[in-house]
This record gives structure tokens, C-alpha cells and sequence, in this order.
């Protein structure tokens, strides 16, 4: 067994198609237009009352947590824009274990850049000594699972009515990705 190295480096993340970095002040305003949106309202926990203020203290509590690895994401060809974000969260540093979570701004949807950027950090992360990198998502939410899917993660079931989202209980699906899956 590998020793889990927490927290992650930030390091920057490249494919030549898309960047990771470290989210900065002018991400604002990007990330308050993708937690608004419908799409992202959907299936996450965004409060209805959202603001770009809210905004900007997310990003510093991200920046600030000891137990989150935290990204923004950009095109290669569009420096410094804002196309979404991926995180990884600590859930337990004796097994080796974080979660996953990602959003993609309403602009940069299908262009395929959450299946590189999840790729990018779950590399970057066993490098790092992760041994099971967990993702969770609603169930109904087709977009996300099959980010997953195509990277390789391993569906693990459904829990029935294990969330409570916007005033109703709903599924969640669950995937995990193990070093060994990726021959580490």
C-alpha cells in the first residue's frame, strides 16, 4: 500500500485540450452564472437565493479547506475563462479515500471536458498514493453518471430516497474507481 499524500498538490493539470488551476477572483462571476442555471439547479444543493457574493465566499472556502483539493477548469484555446470546476474531497485518509464532485459551466457543455478533467485528477490522485476516489450523484442525473462511466468508474448501485434535494427524497447512484482499476 501506497501513503496517500493530503492534501493533493494543486498542481496544474494539463491534457493540451483542457487546464486545471487553481480557481482565482475572476472566476466569480463564471461560477455564479453556472450554479444558477437551471441545469446545474437541478442536481445540486444550490440555494434558491444564490448570489454573486455567495459565489465569491465559495470559492474562498474552497480555497481555504483543509480537506478539499480544488480546481477550475479552462480550455487550452480560451486561457483564464472559466469552464467548470472538479474537486476532491479527504473522506478517509487511513484508507485512502476521496470523493469526487464537478459542475461545467452552461457554456462549455458538450464539449467533452469533465471526462478529461476527471480523468486528469483521478491520474493526478493515485499518483499521490489515493487508493478508492468515490463519486455520488442523483441518480436521475444522466449527464454526470456518464461522465463516470466513460472514465472508467465502476457503478456500485443505487441507494433508494438517500438524499433529500429540493424538498423530496431521491436516489443516488454511487461509482468508485480503485488504483488497481487503474493498474497502480
Amino acid at each position: 500500500m501506497d501513503e496517500m499524500t493530503w492534501p493533493i498538490p494543486l498542481d496544474t493539470l494539463s491534457d493540451g485540450v483542457i487546464r486545471l488551476r487553481r480557481p482565482c477572483a475572476a472566476d466569480v462571476d463564471d461560477v455564479y452564472a453556472t450554479a444558477v442555471d437551471p441545469l446545474s439547479v437541478n442536481f445540486t444543493s444550490v440555494p434558491g437565493n444564490y448570489t454573486r457574493e455567495m459565489a465569491a465566499e465559495y470559492l474562498r472556502n474552497c480555497e481555504d479547506s483543509p480537506d478539499l483539493a480544488f480546481w477550475a477548469i479552462e480550455l487550452a484555446g480560451d486561457p483564464g475563462h472559466y469552464a467548470g470546476n472538479i474537486s476532491l474531497r479527504l473522506t478517509d485518509a487511513e484508507v485512502g479515500s476521496v470523493s469526487v464532485s464537478y459542475a461545467t459551466a452552461p457554456w462549455a457543455r458538450g464539449r467533452g471536458i469533465m471526462p478529461r478533467a476527471l480523468d486528469l485528477v483521478a491520474d493526478h490522485a493515485l499518483a499521490h498514493g489515493t487508493h478508492r476516489i468515490e463519486l455520488s450523484t442523483i441518480a436521475d442525473n444522466v449527464r454526470s453518471r456518464s461522465v463516470a462511466e466513460r472514465c472508467g468508474f465502476t457503478f456500485e448501485g443505487v441507494k433508494r430516497q438517500a438524499a433529500i434535494h429540493r424538498g423530496g427524497y431521491v436516489d443516488t447512484a454511487y461509482y468508485s474507481l480503485l488504483a488497481t482499476d487503474r493498474g497502480r
